[in-house]
């Protein structure tokens, strides 16, 4: 071992000099540790300074984590490199240069829910001789085009649904560029266009002299190209991964990226940490014995540095019922103390029957991957107010807000708004401003959307002199939120006021932290977060999780 605790692998990745690197990190041989002193090595020891290096992962809690311990490393308060996920790196370029593209730099950040509101207003205006498809369907085809930098070509059309989805692609796309707003893909898709551009490519290549990557084997097509495109300015990408970790393939992960490193960028090195520092070897073995069959890897045998343990058990169960009970009893014989238990399945659905057996034995558990606060209901329509004000041609926001609470608007009118909106070629909130002068309005729905345009222009008005948990709060008093929430839920209302309680003091604690830059930022930071970032990893005795979400963690 170093004086820094490394061993002679990690020292070597650590301290190589400028090119580009590679490394074949295993589970559990210490891939963050080798970035932060990485990060440690060029500043503390090299003089680099802080702000020409750029690292990237693909959750927030492992940018803070990274952030965090590299910062204690130096013995420092901050760490003033750029640490953070592709997502949250290629919304700062987006906010800087989306203009070049010919957008708006004031865009909105459409979430899996609006995207889903979208396509479904979308897929219900398409003429009938169109092939029906699902909007979640049409929203996966169109990503995955998208993480591979193409487009659909009606040329390359194969079939009716093909047709369909090609159809959709053009007017999903162009809705988006009405209402000023991007999808997640559109977070590194643009980015990695703009860096396309050769004085765009160089102005941020020339900032960032360093660039590292994490979990390497996850990246896309658009993730590549960014690090690529960075990484070739001055030749300096350290990439960390390790191919037989790549499971992400299904949501766009390209494991050539990482099996073809070496050919991509020529004088690569190479370092392979092979020496486990979590598992015993008797885990070890039997990982390194299955993954031995796979056909696309670079090769490395993990090795414990915790001695043999104890025998890998494995149960046949009869059934899920009898498969459930047996991992409960299991966990409460092993439990004890005060020790924590994990349930990793393959898909979220293989819960239910864990869930039960857990209830029927009175033991506490956590859900990775249930319903998310910031998924509720209530937290969603506050949302909304907030997104008109930072956004006024958010028309998914201003239709989920629009009646709610009930303004005696009903579908009818809320048509007549749309109908205007898609003819006259305006925005849905000019739409519902020039409502005010329908005469087919009730007398009701006419003051409804008086209150609702005086409501969205104080919200804009104060946007930027008041703190979110304000704005929050002139929400809820002028609409009565509260009181609809009694009144819709009359059997759970309370669950619904502490949301909107809980919410509340999610805005203000974020309104007290330093140096954040109000509703914009605020918005921003709930639209990258997350299923990761947002679990809850509290004191439950028991966690429940999918395998996919225990890498993440």
């Amino acid at each position: 071992m170093s004086e820094t605790g490394l061993n002679e692998a990690q020292q070597d990745a650590v301290q190589r000099g400028d090119g580009y690197a590679l490394v074949l990190a295993g589970a559990g041989s210490g891939k963050t540790r080798v970035i932060v002193e990485r990060i440690a090595h060029l500043i503390g020891d090299r003089g680099v300074n802080p702000r020409e290096i750029l690292a990237l992962t693909f959750t927030n809690k492992a940018a803070g984590e990274m952030r965090d311990r590299a910062a204690q490393r130096l013995g420092r308060d901050r760490l003033d490199a750029w640490a953070g996920t592709f997502h949250s790196f290629g919304l700062w370029v987006l906010r800087r240069d989306i203009d070049k593209l010919g957008r708006n730099k004031s865009f909105t950040i459409f979430d899996d829910s609006d995207q889903l509101a979208l396509m479904k207003q979308l897929v219900k205006g398409l003429p009938a001789n169109f092939e029906q498809v699902t909007p979640r369907e049409a929203l996966q085809w169109i990503s995955r085009f998208k993480q591979d930098l193409a487009a659909p070509s009606k040329d390359d059309v194969d079939d009716a649904a093909d047709e369909t989805f090609t159809e959709l692609w053009s007017h999903y796309h162009a809705a988006l560029s009405r209402h000023d707003a991007v999808d997640f893909d559109d977070l590194l898709v643009l980015p990695a266009k703009l860096l396309g551009d050769e004085a765009v490519r160089s102005r941020y290549g020339e900032r960032f002299r360093f660039v590292m990557i994490d979990e390497y084997q996850d990246t896309n097509r658009a993730q590549y190209l960014i690090a690529k495109q960075l990484g070739e300015v001055h030749g300096n990408l350290f990439v960390v991964g390790d191919e037989d970790q790549s499971i992400y393939s299904w949501r766009g992960a390209d494991i050539r990226n990482i099996l073809e490193f070496e050919r991509d960028f020529p004088g690569a090195n190479t370092f392979r940490l092979e020496t486990n520092y979590r598992s015993t070897s008797s885990i070890l073995d039997a990982a390194n014995a299955v993954v031995a069959h796979n056909k696309k890897r670079l090769g490395k045998t993990l090795r414990s540095a915790l001695g043999k343990g104890t025998p890998i058990k494995y149960h046949e169960a009869e059934n899920g019922d009898e498969e459930a009970r047996f991992v409960v009893d299991t966990i409460g014989q092993r439990t004890t103390d005060g020790a924590r238990a994990a349930v990793l399945y393959r898909t979220n659905g293989q819960a239910r029957l864990i869930e039960e057996a857990l209830r029927r034995k009175g033991t506490r558990y956590a859900v990775i991957g249930g319903q998310k606060f910031y998924e509720r209901k209530q937290v969603r329509d506050l949302l909304a107010y907030l997104r008109t004000a930072a956004n006024a041609k958010d028309d998914v926001a201003i239709r989920r807000i629009v009646n709610i609470p009930p303004r005696g608007l009903g579908s009818a009118a809320v048509a007549r708004f749309e109908s205007r909106s898609a003819s006259q070629e305006i925005p849905l909130s000019q739409a519902v401003r020039d409502a005010e002068l329908d005469d087919e309005l009730t007398s009701r729905g006419r003051q409804g959307v008086a209150a609702l345009v005086d409501l969205l222009d104080t919200l804009a008005a104060d946007r930027f002199t008041a703190g979110v948990a304000d704005l929050v709060e002139t929400i809820i008093e002028l609409t009565k939120y509260d009181e609809y929430v009694r009144k819709s839920d009359e059997k759970d209302f309370r669950t619904g006021l502490e949301v909107i309680e809980e919410f509340q003091s999610a805005c203000t604690a974020f309104d007290k932290r330093e140096g954040l830059g109000g509703l914009d930022e605020f918005l921003q930071e709930l639209a990258l977060m997350t299923d990761i970032d947002a679990a809850d990893t509290g004191p439950a005795p028991v966690t429940l999780l999918t395998c996919h979400s225990a890498k993440g963690l």
